[in-house]
């Protein structure tokens, strides 16, 4: 991966890197985000088939039915959380040409599956209270916060000082990073709705298949914010960037490990 990646970019650049590193990585991202949603499709599926099976909705069943699902969400939470963290990761490994490990990203981010599910949680709480009140504030939180996951699993933050580091990667790019969000999301919403759009006209295949089309684009949103993370420390901390970037490319072949600035 060429040093350039180290430098600032504009969102159409990050655009196009992005997709390259998609295409480039495609079938061990796709795996991470497969076993990582694998747990939650298996607890869906079977609550679906218990109720369709028992086929009654008495109050007392629901409140003992809702309890076991609840339950079984913590391995798939936790599955989920994990995956993040391979996805940020295999995007680093990526960009500084180490080799992708599936495995050992899953423990990776099965590590710091704490520091990241509170930050996510305070995140989310404050950007939902933020829109409940006004829509302005719940874009600010939102804006803010956008780079917890990669500030959490690739510069090893607690959950407190995450918030504050991803806004203060944000500070003076509000608008630009906004900007960024929204058209990640409109690019998202573009091709998982297109695609979805045909395939749902075929019975039952099509929408089994739709699913597995909206796991293989779901990476594309990690791979974004990875890039935008180091895009804003290119343009903030160039120097100590772009010092952990050379002193990479100068390692003999084989020595991946970087020390994190």
């Amino acid at each position: 991966m060429p040093n350039t990646y180290f430098e600032p970019m504009g969102i159409g650049e990050m655009l196009d890197a992005g997709i390259d590193l998609f295409k480039k990585n495609f079938k061990k991202l796709y795996l991470i985000t497969f076993l990582g949603y694998l747990p939650l499709a298996v607890i869906i599926i079977i609550a679906v088939a218990a109720a369709a099976a028992i086929g009654t909705y008495e109050l007392g069943f629901m409140i003992i039915f809702g309890l076991i699902v609840l339950i079984l969400s913590i391995p798939a939470m936790i599955a989920i959380v994990a995956m993040q963290g391979a996805l940020i990761k295999a995007c680093d490994d990526s960009l500084f040409d180490r080799e992708i490990e599936v495995k050992e990203g899953l423990r990776f981010g099965l590590k710091r599956f704490f520091p990241y599910f509170i930050a996510l949680l305070l995140s989310g709480l404050a950007t939902a209270f933020g829109y409940l009140l006004l829509i302005v504030p719940g874009i600010l939180f939102q804006t803010w916060f956008f780079l917890i996951s990669p500030v959490v699993f690739l510069e090893d933050n607690g959950y407190a000082s995450a918030l504050g580091r991803s806004r203060e990667l944000v500070r003076g790019y509000f608008w630009r990073t906004f900007g960024f969000i929204v058209v990640m999301g409109l690019l998202g919403f573009a091709m998982i709705g297109a695609i979805s759009q045909v395939i749902s006209l075929i019975p039952v295949i099509g929408t089994v298949t739709g699913v597995f089309i909206q796991i293989a684009i779901m990476p594309l949103q990690a791979i974004a914010t990875t890039l935008y993370f180091y895009n804003q420390k290119a343009i903030l901390e160039g120097h100590d960037l772009k010092l952990r970037a050379d002193y990479l490319y100068s390692q003999p072949e084989g020595k991946g490990d970087v020390p994190v600035v």
